[in-house]
């Protein structure tokens, strides 16, 4: 687990809610603790979800406030820059999911939808809504035509991305 503060990111047995202001962060990181990026210098949130692109240029973090940034990461060194913020979404962020080209990311929400949006443009492109508790996880099947939700109504659901409905 890392704190991102304003001198940088440091590595922290233990954090919670009550310890972070608003110029700290938390966020676990799930392959190579020695590679963080520093995203200081900007107003951090507690991060709810990550994600790094497949071509492992951008990282996606959705925070508490319902704001997804994503992230330059293309040098590989500990500086990322904010490329884009996407706001609007209705409720809290759980999972975020890019498509295999990277051109869409999926963010999977307490509300029971799941948005799609558009990584160029930054905007919201689709709502795959019908879940009646939150979505824990979406991911694109292997052409990005499909996407698969999975929700805490006990439901995994289908969709046709083009037609934005449930098959």
């Amino acid at each position: 687990m890392y704190k991102v503060t304003e001198t940088g990111v440091d590595r922290v047995d233990h954090a919670d809610r009550d310890n972070l202001d608003d110029r700290e962060d938390r966020y676990n990181s799930a392959s190579d603790s020695s590679s963080t990026a520093n995203t200081t210098g900007r107003k951090v949130h507690l991060l709810m979800a990550t994600v790094l692109s497949h071509d492992g240029l951008r990282a996606a973090t959705a925070n508490e406030d319902g704001e997804v940034q994503l992230w330059n990461i293309a040098s590989h060194g500990t500086d990322a820059t904010l490329w884009r913020t996407m706001r609007g979404l209705r409720s809290e962020v759980n999972w975020l999911s890019f498509s295999s080209d990277d051109a869409l990311l999926l963010a999977c929400l307490d509300n029971g939808q799941t948005d799609v949006w558009d990584t160029d443009t930054g905007k919201r492109v689709a709502v795959l809504g019908g879940h009646s508790s939150w979505v824990h996880f979406a991911a694109f099947a292997p052409d990005d035509k499909l996407v698969a939700t999975a929700s805490y109504d006990g439901l995994v659901r289908l969709w046709d991305l083009a037609a934005c409905r449930a098959m």
